[in-house]
C-alpha cells in the first residue's frame, strides 16, 4: 500500500493535473459498474463461510459464476458508454476499454472470501500485496518510458491476474476445489436473496464515491478533476483498514454475536472505539499539515488540493463507523438498513454535488462528500430500531476524544485487580 502510495504521487508529477484528471475520471466511470461483478455477496459469503466450511466449493463455485455472468453485463454496460463517447476521445475510450477488463476481478478471486473467513488473513494478504507490487513496478516502468496516458491501463489488468494467481495457489494449498464445484441454484437463490440489499447499497456507496469525480469534469474540466483526485488518493488511503479489521475479527466477532447480551454490546463498543481511534489518528494530523503535504508531495502544480485534503479527511471517520455498522447489521440479518441509509446518503451527495461543485468546485465536492457520509452512516441510523444501538455506539465514539479517559480508567482497574 505504501509503495503504491508513493508510485500514485509519482504518476500525478508525470501526468499532471489534466491528465491525472482523465485517468481518474476514467478510473471512475469504470468503478461506478463495479458493483454489478461484486454483486452484494461479500460479508454474506464470508458469513456463509465461517458457518458452514464444509460447502466451501459449491459455495465459491457458484458465486463465481454469478459474479462472472454479471461482469459480463457490466462490460456490455461499459461498451454501450463506450460507444456514445464523442469522436476525438480514442484515448479516453481506450484506456476505459483496458480499465473495464478489471470488472472480472471478482468472479476470478473469490477464494479470497474464504480464506478472509477462515482467519487466514495473510494468505490473501501476500496475495494481493505482491499484486499490487507487480502493478506498481508496471507504472513506474511506464513513467519511465514516457508512456502516453493510455497505456496506464494496462497495470490494472497486470494486478488482476496476478492477485488471480496467487489467490489460487493459497486455494489449491487449502484443498478447495471451488472451481469444480458445481452450480447450486438453490444455493444461488439463497445467497442473492439475502444480498441484494447490498447489492444495490453497492452502487449507491460507489455512486457517491465517484460520481462525484464525474460531475466535476462535467461542470470544471479535468484539471480540477485531478486537483480532487490528488487530495483524495491521500484521504482515502487508509480506507482500506477498518475492511481489514472487519475481516480479521470476523471469528471473534461470530463468537461474541452467539454469545450476545451485556458482553456483545461491549464487545461492539470497543470495536467502534478502536476504528475511531485510529481515524482520529490519522485525520488530525492530515488535517492540521495538509498545506506542507500537498507541496512536499505533488508540488504547487496541485497547491489548491490542500483545502480539499483538510477537509475531506473527516469522511473517514464516517467510512470507518461505516464498516463496523454494516457487519453489525449483517450479524443481525437487518441488511436492508444499510440499503435505505446508502441510497438516502447517495442521493443527498448528488444533490449537494449538484448544488456546491458550480460554485465551490473540487472544495464542494469535499464537502458534499463529508456531509452525506455523515447523514448515511451516523444520522439516519437513529430512525431504525435495528441500527440506534448502533447509531449511540457511533456517537460515544465520535465522541472519543472527550471519553477517551473511560479506558485510562479501565486500564488502571484491570492493573489493580492483577
Amino acid at each position: 500500500m505504501a509503495l503504491g502510495f508513493v508510485v500514485t504521487i509519482l504518476l500525478a508529477r508525470y501526468l499532471g493535473a489534466e491528465n491525472f484528471g482523465i485517468l481518474s475520471y476514467c478510473m471512475a466511470l469504470v468503478a461506478l459498474w463495479s458493483f454489478l461483478p461484486v454483486l452484494g455477496l461479500e460479508t454474506v459469503v464470508r458469513r456463509e463461510l465461517a458457518l458452514n466450511p464444509e460447502a466451501a466449493d459449491t459455495i465459491l463455485s457458484t458465486v463465481a459464476r454469478l459474479r462472472f455472468g454479471a461482469a459480463l453485463l457490466a462490460g456490455l454496460l461499459l461498451a454501450v458508454l463506450l460507444w456514445s463517447q464523442p469522436v476525438g476521445e480514442n484515448r479516453e475510450n481506450l484506456l476505459l476499454a483496458l480499465l473495464g477488463l478489471t470488472l472480472l476481478q471478482p468472479a476470478i478471486t473469490v477464494p479470497e472470501l474464504y480464506l478472509q473467513s477462515r482467519g487466514l488473513v495473510r494468505y490473501s494478504v501476500t496475495a494481493m500485496g505482491l499484486a499490487a507490487l507487480v502493478a506498481a513496478a508496471l507504472r513506474v516502468g511506464l513513467i519511465m518510458a514516457e508512456a502516453p496516458l493510455a497505456w496506464f491501463g494496462v497495470p490494472a489488468i497486470g494486478e488482476m491476474v496476478c492477485a488471480w494467481l496467487g489467490l489460487a495457489r493459497y486455494a489449491k494449498k487449502e484443498g478447495l476445489r471451488w472451481w469444480c464445484g458445481g452450480f447450486s441454484k438453490g444455493r444461488a437463490v439463497s445467497l442473492l436473496s439475502e444480498s441484494w440489499p447490498l447489492l444495490i447499497s453497492g452502487a449507491a456507496v460507489l455512486l457517491y464515491l465517484k460520481v462525484d469525480q464525474v460531475m466535476l469534469r462535467y461542470f470544471c474540466g479535468a484539471a480540477e478533476v485531478g486537483i480532487y483526485a490528488a487530495a483524495v488518493r491521500l484521504s482515502e488511503a487508509v480506507f482500506f483498514i477498518p475492511g481489514a479489521v472487519m475481516v480479521a475479527l470476523l471469528p471473534s466477532w461470530a463468537g461474541a454475536s452467539r454469545q450476545g447480551g451485556d458482553d456483545y454490546a461491549r464487545y461492539l463498543q470497543r470495536v467502534y472505539d478502536g476504528l475511531a481511534a485510529l481515524a482520529y489518528g490519522f485525520a488530525l494530523p492530515v488535517a492540521l499539515l495538509a498545506g506542507p503535504l500537498i507541496r512536499w508531495l505533488y508540488g504547487t502544480a496541485f497547491a489548491e488540493a490542500a483545502a480539499v485534503l483538510a477537509l475531506h479527511v473527516w469522511a473517514g471517520l464516517f467510512v470507518f463507523m461505516g464498516m463496523a455498522r454494516s457487519q453489525e447489521l449483517n450479524f443481525a440479518h437487518a441488511n436492508r438498513i444499510t440499503l435505505w441509509t446508502t441510497l438516502a446518503g447517495a442521493l443527498a451527495n448528488v444533490g449537494l454535488n449538484l448544488w456546491l461543485i458550480p460554485v465551490y468546485g473540487a472544495f464542494g465536492a469535499a464537502l458534499a462528500t463529508v456531509m452525506s457520509y455523515a447523514l448515511a452512516i451516523w444520522v439516519l441510523a437513529w430512525l431504525f430500531s435495528a441500527s440506534r444501538g448502533s447509531a449511540k455506539r457511533q456517537t460515544v465514539a465520535l465522541l472519543l476524544p472527550l471519553l477517551g479517559w473511560r479506558y485510562a480508567k479501565y486500564a488502571t482497574d484491570q492493573k489493580r485487580r492483577r
